[in-house]
């Protein structure tokens, strides 16, 4: 992820502009809570969306990379979620096959069409599915490539299963990425237009909203962030454990072995502070509606240095 890194920084450094920041600010935390709303699988396992395919749709693949690695880095540290060890990896499969893949499909399918057309609309939604089949596919291989030192299991088993969950959280994935981007498409189609040149505004082709129809979009959002916080609690239901995300004790009932290479140790070398988005002595959902809330504002708090930064660019431009 080094150079992916560097080269997304890079091409932020030279479009970013810090009326962008909002949305940068309100993407990640989109991300973050998104995530916590974890969906049951067969097999005793679960899963989520990710967010991913919507924002490298709307922001751009490189705008992408930075708003998930903000993401993915504060679930890490903060609630325990992936681990440290695992941010290249993920980032991976989260934070570049899935924005990248996303806004080639979306420019593909879309072509030249107007902004607010269908054409736009059921782009996004199939980039959405096939941008998180694309990652969970990787995110198979990724694990199948490390049996039997690092995982329990071989290919054989590793991308089928990844395969499958994918293809279901993909529907998912599709649906929250239409409904957020049709609402766009309705209240704000700069954000849109701006991917290509559109034709001259007509009866069928409106004109971008003004801006003070881009501050009631930012509140909507806020006020939609707000209520997906409040609503976090539902992803407890879900009690399965993603796969391949065992710990050592759930590895030796699944697999009947825990693989050698895995460091038993390894979970003490950070303490999370809100380790699996909770708190101790506090009921478990109120614990979540407060790990999305530290989550939400310490994505906000990063995005603000990126801020600054293109601040300071701007008034010497």
């Amino acid at each position: 992820m080094l150079p992916i890194w560097l080269y997304a920084s890079y091409r932020l450094n030279k479009t970013l502009r810090s009326k962008q920041v909002p949305l940068l600010a309100l993407a990640s935390a989109f991300s973050f809570v998104i995530m916590m709303f974890n969906i049951p699988m067969p097999g005793g396992t679960s899963g989520h969306m990710v967010g991913a395919a919507l924002i490298g749709i709307i922001l751009g693949p490189w705008a992408g990379v930075v708003t998930m690695t903000v993401t993915i880095a504060i679930q890490a540290f903060i609630m325990r979620d992936g681990g440290i060890t695992a941010i290249g990896a993920n980032c991976f499969t989260m934070a570049f096959l899935m924005p990248v893949s996303a806004y080639i499909l979306y420019q593909i399918i879309s072509g030249r069409s107007e902004a607010t057309s269908r054409r736009r609309l059921v782009a996004a939604v199939i980039a959405a599915f096939i941008s998180m089949v694309i990652a969970g596919t990787a995110t198979g291989l990724i694990l199948g490539s490390q049996y039997p030192q690092y995982f329990p299991y071989p290919l054989n088993i590793s991308v089928p299963a990844m395969l499958l969950d994918s293809t279901v959280f993909g529907i998912f994935e599709a649906a929250v990425t239409g409904l957020v981007f049709a609402y766009i498409q309705q209240n704000d189609v700069s954000l849109i237009a701006g991917k290509r040149k559109t034709t001259a505004a007509t009866p069928t082709n409106p004109p971008a909203k003004s801006t003070s129809g881009n501050k009631n979009l930012l509140r909507n959002m806020i006020i939609g962030l707000l209520t997906l916080i409040l609503l976090t609690p539902l992803g407890l239901f879900a009690t399965g454990t993603p796969f391949g995300e065992w710990d050592v004790h759930t590895l030796q009932e699944k697999a009947g072995f825990v693989p050698t290479g895995i460091n038993q140790s390894a979970g003490n070398l950070w303490t999370s502070p809100l380790s699996d988005y909770g708190i101790p002595g506090v009921s478990a959902p109120v614990g979540y509606i407060i790990s999305a809330i530290v989550g939400v504002a310490l994505c906000g708090c990063l995005i603000y240095l990126v801020w600054r930064f293109a601040a300071k660019r701007e008034s010497k431009d």
